[in-house]
């Protein structure tokens, strides 16, 4: 059916409404390996009719709800997102500076955690670097979702709000609890991102299981800054949003950070001893 040209018109035709503008390229493909249900690159948007969300709904009708959901999200960036904007975030964390501008501390806590992170700023240590913006790209494209979707809930209160709500309730439902999240995590800081992702789509974290409140208590102190920078009409305004949440949750990088210095030393005590060992087998005759 989604394949069938009669569909294809329509997807066509509405994507162009949606947009605002008439695209470039709408590709419509199934793939079940990409993982991705959609995606934009600012010229064109290609939905991925084999995704896993809407494989999940087992009606005709909610599989195209479903992917007239993840043609709104997309058409959405396509509107609102600054796609250079978020490419200069990234060039300028990778060459160790911040932009749009270095966040302003609001407390003792935050201006220690400032100073940690320039210094890996100052080294260029593209490693430690690398590791902030994986967090930052994350954070600020969570923000941009959450900003999107509710400016095309809101201009389009049909199939495309229909299609968003059923989407991120599908999304809401996969999410793993705390508990079975701490079980199978290898780092804090992976978790603390999955419960900002709860809380953005359902406004709440599935938690009723009880453990680690202390990731808890942080999430509470990231929500208002993620509530207003998800309404923020400003993409600017997100990646500032963002920068401060960076400083907010330092001590998570910290407890990574000091794993790889820990490991790197070991390797490095550990090199001689295997040279010689090396050097040993190279030379069996030598005393």
């Amino acid at each position: 059916v989604f394949f069938s040209e009669g569909y294809r018109k329509l997807f066509r035709d509405l994507a162009n409404e949606v947009a605002g503008e008439k695209l470039e390229q709408l590709l419509l493909y199934q793939s079940t390996e990409d993982g991705l249900a959609g995606w934009n690159d600012g010229k064109r948007i290609g939905i991925n009719i084999g995704n896993l969300i809407t494989g999940s709904f087992l009606e005709l009708e909610q599989k195209s709800d479903s992917l007239i959901g993840i043609l709104g999200h997309e058409c959405g960036h396509y509107r609102y997102t600054d796609s250079a904007l978020r490419k200069r975030y990234a060039e300028h964390m990778l060459n160790g500076s911040w932009y749009p501008k270095e966040p302003a501390p609001e407390n003792a806590q935050e201006k220690e955690a400032l100073d940690a992170m320039n210094v890996y700023f100052e080294r260029k240590d593209k490693a430690i670097l690398s590791i902030f913006l994986q967090t930052a790209s994350y954070l600020s494209n969570l923000l941009n979702d959450m900003y999107i979707e509710e400016k095309m809930c809101a201009l389009f209160p049909g199939s495309i709000r229909r299609g968003i709500l059923m989407n991120r309730d599908r999304n809401v439902e996969w999410l793993p609890t705390l508990r079975e999240m701490l079980e199978t995590e290898k780092d804090r800081l992976s978790i603390l991102m999955n419960l900002c992702a709860q809380y953005a789509l359902s406004s709440r974290v599935n938690a009723w299981d009880g453990a680690d409140y202390e990731l808890i208590d942080t999430l509470k102190l990231l929500m208002p800054v993620i509530d207003e920078a998800g309404k923020a009409a400003d993409d600017m305004e997100r990646y500032l949003a963002t920068n401060h949440i960076l400083l907010m949750i330092w001590k998570y990088f910290a407890e990574i950070i000091d794993e790889i210095e820990k490991n790197s030393t070991e390797n490095e005590e550990q090199k001689p001893e295997q040279e010689e060992r090396e050097g040993q087998k190279e030379n069996p005759n030598e005393s």
